[in-house]
């Protein structure tokens, strides 16, 4: 499986948390091994990866910058600080 494939899994993993994997209390890796994964391939696939959810941080850049050109006044470092590392987040 390749990483792409296994994050995949993770999104759907996620998605379906509240409505199906909570209540039986699956945490991912007993769902991977649950579809037929090894632990030792789960640990390779698992080990020192940043997962980025893309839209998640599309969208709070838009919500700074509109504060930005609604308020301009209210806008501070604070928000450039965030704009700043989110952009960059952005573009790993």
């Amino acid at each position: 499986m390749t990483r792409k494939e296994f994050e995949k899994k993770r999104s759907l993993w996620l998605k379906e948390w509240n409505e199906k994997w909570r209540v039986l209390d699956i945490d991912f890796e007993t769902y991977m091994i649950m579809n037929g994964m090894t632990k030792d391939e789960y640990r390779k696939l698992n080990e020192n990866i940043i997962t980025i959810n893309r839209d998640y941080i599309d969208d709070w850049i838009n919500k700074i910058e509109a504060i930005n050109k609604k308020e301009p006044r209210t806008y501070n470092s604070y928000f450039e600080g965030q704009l700043k590392v989110l952009k960059e987040i952005q573009n790993l």
